[in-house]
């Protein structure tokens, strides 16, 4: 799901549903096509396993950068609207018609942003269809491990995705990941694409651009926040 679209997970759900009926693969083998093979990445080995997305932190996160009560709400209220229609019974229905699960759908659409399992240089989203941010040029700033991804909506469609960077970084046992997606297509001269950097780049430290990247097509940054499964509610 792309961040900046909080009501993409319903285009999602048109395009799942012509996938099935048009008949594409959705049980192809996972690792093809992939950019990078599966890689130990010990950068990351602190946020590896499971991490359910949390709403409520997510939000408290949003207020604590300076969100205006006023967007606040909106967000709340935009995103109160995609739960229901994406729980919806005549949704799972229609879903179920397809021979399909709707849980598994939920899982992937039901909320803001899905649950992530972070393993090697990648982190991959629940249920169906799977989204996936594989990691690249990978640095540290103190406790923050910053750097860039290709975000993919479907992790088995290589051709559908977008460039961000992203940090990480653990606070008080949650993961706060920060995303700052690019608009548009992928830009087949972008050397990212033609000449992929190393997963970890330590030297990228010094001459990071993420607070300021170049061209005017970068989103904000956002800020999700997820804990581990079992953690208590805030």
């Amino acid at each position: 799901m792309r961040i900046r679209g909080k009501c993409l997970p319903v285009l999602a759900a048109c395009a799942l549903i012509q996938c099935v009926t048009t008949g594409c693969d959705l049980d192809r083998d996972e690792g093809v096509d992939r950019l990078w093979d599966d890689s130990k990445v010990p950068l990351l080995a602190r946020f590896e396993g499971e991490w359910k997305f949390d709403e409520e932190r997510t939000f408290k996160a949003w207020q604590a950068a300076g969100m205006s009560d006023e967007a606040l709400a909106q967000a709340r209220a935009a995103n109160a609207q995609l739960r229901e229609a994406m729980n919806s019974e005549q949704l799972a229905k229609e879903i179920r018609q397809l021979g399909l699960d709707p849980k598994e759908f939920q899982q992937a659409h039901g909320q803001m942003h899905t649950d992530l399992t972070f393993a090697a240089n990648a982190a991959t989203g629940a249920g169906l269809v799977k989204a996936e941010y594989r990691f690249f040029n990978l640095h540290q700033h103190g406790e923050t491990i910053c750097g860039k991804a290709w975000h993919h909506e479907d992790k088995d469609d290589p051709g559908d995705m977008s460039k961000c960077y992203v940090q990480l970084a653990i606070k008080d046992g949650e993961l706060h990941m920060k995303v700052r997606m690019q608009d548009g297509e992928v830009d087949l001269e972008d050397p990212d694409f033609n000449d992929p950097p190393p997963i970890v780049a330590d030297s990228a430290a010094e001459k990071c651009d993420a607070e300021k990247p170049a061209g005017s097509d970068w989103d904000e940054w956002t800020t999700l926040v997820f804990v581990r499964p079992g953690a208590s509610k805030k």
